[in-house]
């Protein structure tokens, strides 16, 4: 039985291929030749008190995972999530303890962290945090003096980032140095549900080791941008904003690196940079408005009118005091951006979006360093280095270099870059493309191949 192939014929039209409109395809062992799938192994943390995160049945993690693809279709680039396995484990370790905080540690916002000694047994982090509220969230413990000493709330945020960053870490050495107890897999993404409700996670970035850094915590599987915001981090994507320590106004990871995404605030609450209140509001005020949710400035409640002036902070700082309507629209796309901390501020799912720069990113990182998607995705097209590797940074010239890379399975993605394109072949002659491959294009817009 022979393979299927597509034939480019040059000398008779021109093939143009759109985001949105079918694409073009042939069949791969997987059965579904239009995505490439990352399969993830949810584990439940059952801890020394209590047995597993109580909302994290079979039903609730198929839900995630479905409700998570509708969000990646919109992306346009063919990914896809597989929840292939949920345990509950219990790992058993001897007790040990780490001490936390020794000294004064000072904050992004001048306030410093006051001297303390803190030790947090083993046990202590099967619950996330040594001490949780009333809702199974991370508080800082009583005896936890550099909170209490904190004048501000963005300096008591900072003070409880920094010491969970310091538990992720105690949590990462205990998984890594345990794979077994842990039942850590390299093969699949490895998915911790801990205790707690909807109140916060922790995303490993890939490197080169990938079987380092296989893994993020959850604290829920009933918050969808949460989920698609820690499966950002471990798809190699930064936060829009700037520190993690809460200092507002500073460029941000992606602000920085990537040109279509703009610089992003802190935002936790009331703690962001806000333009003071005024009446009759101004009209870049309505515009905003209207764009996030349908209406003027003042027909809306107190919580929508923060995240307005939160949105016209970052507007004011990029355009000054008016915006045209592209600029609106970049400002919206970091308002519904995923890696932002404004992520499910519009209950619209249907809205939420990774900009195309991340798209690009988040495909190199299982091209590079992360070896377990069911496909890969080959970029052509646009700029690159003088090296070209196929990837969404450096991708090949042609669409006939990335059918070569391509494998001969089905299961790849080709990804043309927008523009036109001379065909390799001339004279009226046809090109096949040997290899059976899905062909996409990216909401950035077509792209043409063109005969001679």
């Amino acid at each position: 039985m022979s393979l299927p192939s597509f034939l480019l014929h040059c000398g008779l039209g021109i093939l143009i291929l759109s985001a949105g409109l079918p694409q073009l395809h042939a069949a791969d062992p997987d059965g579904d030749p239009l995505h490439i799938y990352v399969d993830f192994s949810f584990k439940l943390l059952k801890t020394n008190t209590a047995g597993p995160n109580p909302g994290a049945t079979q039903t609730a993690i198929d839900d995630l995972c479905a409700n998570a693809n509708k969000v990646l279709d919109q992306q346009q680039r063919g990914w896809r999530i597989r929840c292939v396995e949920r345990v509950e484990i219990n790992p058993t370790l001897p007790p040990a303890s780490r001490t936390f905080y020794t000294g004064t540690q000072i904050l992004g916002n001048g306030n410093a962290f006051h001297p303390n000694v803190q030790v947090v047994g083993m046990n202590n982090w099967y619950q996330w945090y040594s001490q949780l509220d009333a809702n199974g969230c991370a508080v800082a413990p009583a005896n936890f003096s550099g909170w209490a000493n904190q004048t501000t709330p963005a300096a008591e945020q900072a003070v409880t980032i920094k010491y969970a960053d310091q538990i992720n870490d105690m949590f990462t050495t205990a998984v890594l140095a345990n794979p077994v107890m842990f039942h850590y897999r390299t093969d699949v993404g490895n998915a911790y549900v801990i205790h707690g409700s909807n109140c916060g996670g922790y995303g490993m970035f890939p490197n080169q080791n990938h079987a380092s850094t296989n893994f993020f915590l959850l604290s829920t599987v009933g918050d969808l941008s949460f989920f698609l915001h820690e499966m950002g981090h471990y798809s190699n994507l930064e936060h829009t904003f700037a520190t993690k320590e809460g200092t507002a106004g500073v460029i941000g990871d992606e602000g920085t690196a990537l040109s279509d995404t703009l610089q992003d605030v802190w935002d936790f609450g009331t703690n962001s940079p806000l333009l003071a209140e005024v009446t009759p509001a101004p009209a870049r005020w309505d515009s905003l408005a209207q764009r996030m949710y349908g209406g003027n400035y003042s027909t809306l409640n107190g919580p929508q009118k923060l995240q307005v002036r939160t949105m016209a902070s970052i507007g004011d700082q990029n355009f000054g005091a008016s915006y045209t309507t592209d600029q609106i629209e970049k400002i919206w796309l970091v308002w519904e951006n995923l890696m932002s901390y404004h992520k499910g501020a519009d209950p619209d799912s249907t809205n939420w979006l990774f900009s195309e720069q991340q798209m690009d990113r988040w495909s190199d990182a299982y091209a590079l360093q992360r070896p377990i998607a069911s496909g890969r995705m080959w970029y052509f097209g646009g700029n690159g280095g003088f090296i070209r590797f196929g990837t969404a940074q450096d991708p090949y010239l042609s669409i006939q270099s990335a059918n070569a890379a391509a494998s001969s399975g089905g299961a790849d993605i080709i990804v043309g870059r927008p523009g036109s394109y001379a065909s390799p072949a001339a004279n009226g002659a046809s090109y096949t493309l040997s290899k059976p491959v899905t062909i996409r294009a990216t909401r950035a817009g077509a792209f043409s191949i063109y005969g001679h």
